[in-house]
């Protein structure tokens, strides 16, 4: 996996975090210096003793985006050969860097620039899409957090293991697929690596894996988008007949949960791509009718986006120079998309590697926005059957986890959704189960820590969220 051997050695790079800043250890890594097309110049560190090899080239301390004083920082390209390079973006912890743990963000659908400048880096874009003003509920104000672009060839990236240290940890976010199917893949190559088998291989010393509205098991979430449309906290997003048309294409002889169950059963990349295909336009789409499907509570037709694009930003030459940005910032790539269509990816049942990765005792945390409507709350409940809350039922993220089969399933099936407050403000709903929790946070949308509930600021219960699991603490009430 090529995100895998980038994980390994920049990771690594970023596992320690000595006196003076310095995030690589002089024993392990030749260092040198080069200049970028743009004038910007870069540090150049290649692996000592890495058998996967690959190269990383930074800048540090640009000034962009973390402006607090003495927080370290630094974004570049991790080169995994001669013509492929994926973007990284460092920024150390606010608060006791040396201690802190390590936590890596990766977006779900590529583009780790959403959650850095929309949700939970230092930063935030302003309304204008050209400007940043410093985000007090950043997640470095309690780890430091490593953003990694993937796969190659989205945002600005170029394209044709951990070791156990004390008091580091490791938290990939957001890809109902991704986070699933990486830590998996880590607690596997961990047990090769325990059996001798490593061939000097370093273990990724995974603690803690969060999901965010993430399309996880679809079999178990596709109906929920019905369910959904008709009963949530703000509005019915269609018509009756137009829902209830959408509804007779999902249960209907060949329709959209049969042939997600034939993904399933074949994992014939064309027979999933048909079925994502078929249950989009047939389901999807029509039970969401004019409603923004990442908010509800706005429609497609608004104009005044949000949160707000970032583009003109990372496109201004300065910028790009001074993070060592070496090619124009591409919001997305049809070609990259349409490869993982063809693959069939969207319908992949990755609850089968999420509850291994349970059952290993990774803390493991799912959220969802309960305005959205991608990867709506109804879905991921299904994956954890119905439960209640002020006479409604739950949503699609939470169907997931009720049919999630992990060593907790019966206890977490046993309980109900218990209100979350911060600071005593009604903030969500959540279930602790063993080292399993699930939040639904109330008033956000799909990114969720972009938003905030009335009596709180934009990322204050996300902040807190992210710090209890980060902690290995249950989800709890302040």
């Amino acid at each position: 996996m090529q995100f895998v051997r980038l994980l390994m050695y920049v990771a690594t790079a970023f596992a320690y975090s000595p006196p003076k800043h310095e995030p690589f250890r002089v024993d392990m890594w030749h260092k040198q210096e080069a200049v970028s097309p743009l004038g910007a110049k870069f540090k150049v560190a290649s692996p000592q003793a890495n058998p996967l090899g690959g190269t990383l080239r930074y800048v540090e301390n640009s000034g962009v985006c973390e402006t607090t004083a003495g927080v370290y920082q630094a974004s570049g390209y991790a080169d995994l050969d001669g013509s492929r390079s994926m973007w990284f973006w460092f920024f150390e912890a606010r608060n006791s860097p040396e201690t802190a743990p390590l936590a890596i963000w990766l977006n779900g659908g590529s583009l780790i620039m959403i959650g850095l400048f929309q949700e939970n880096g230092p930063c935030r874009i302003n309304n204008d899409s050209q400007t940043v003003s410093r985000n007090p509920y950043s997640w470095n104000e309690y780890a430091n957090m490593l953003y990694i672009d993937q796969p190659v060839g989205v945002d600005i990236l170029q394209q044709p293991e951990l070791q156990q240290v004390p008091d580091k940890r490791i938290c990939t976010l957001d890809g109902g697929h991704y986070g699933p199917a990486f830590s998996h893949y880590f607690e596997q190559q961990n047990a090769i690596i325990d059996a001798g088998q490593g061939n000097g291989l370093l273990k990724i010393n995974l603690k803690t894996l969060g999901i965010g509205n993430g399309l996880t098991d679809p079999l178990s979430q596709y109906p929920e988008y019905i369910n959904y449309a008709l009963n949530n906290r703000y509005l019915q997003t269609e018509s009756n007949d137009i829902i209830q048309s959408a509804n007779s294409s999902l249960y209907t002889s060949g329709g959209c949960l049969e042939q997600i169950q034939n993904c399933y059963d074949t994992k014939v990349a064309t027979t999933c791509s048909s079925a994502q295909d078929y249950c989009n336009s047939h389901v999807l789409f029509p039970s969401l009718g004019d409603r923004n499907i990442y908010d509800i509570r706005t429609t497609w037709l608004e104009t005044d986006d949000y949160p707000p694009d970032f583009s003109k930003f990372l496109r201004n030459t300065t910028i790009m120079q001074l993070i060592g940005a070496e090619v124009n910032y591409m919001e997305s790539n049809g070609q990259i998309v349409n490869q993982f269509h063809l693959t069939g990816d969207w319908m992949f049942n990755s609850a089968l590697d999420l509850a291994p990765v349970v059952d290993s005792g990774v803390r493991t945390f799912v959220f969802a926005g309960d305005a959205d409507f991608y990867c709506n709350v109804r879905s991921l409940a299904a994956i954890f059957l119905y439960i209640t809350y002020e006479h409604h039922q739950i949503f699609g993220v939470e169907a997931m986890m009720k049919n999630l089969p992990t060593k907790f399933q019966t206890d977490y099936n046993s309980q109900s959704l218990a209100n979350w407050t911060v600071d005593g403000v009604l903030s969500g709903w959540y279930i602790n189960s063993g080292n399993l929790s699930y939040l639904r946070v109330k008033d956000a949308g799909h990114e969720v820590s972009a938003y905030g509930t009335a009596g709180l600021a934009i990322g204050q219960a996300s902040l807190l969220f992210f710090k209890q699991v980060m902690q290995g603490l249950p989800i709890s009430s302040t």
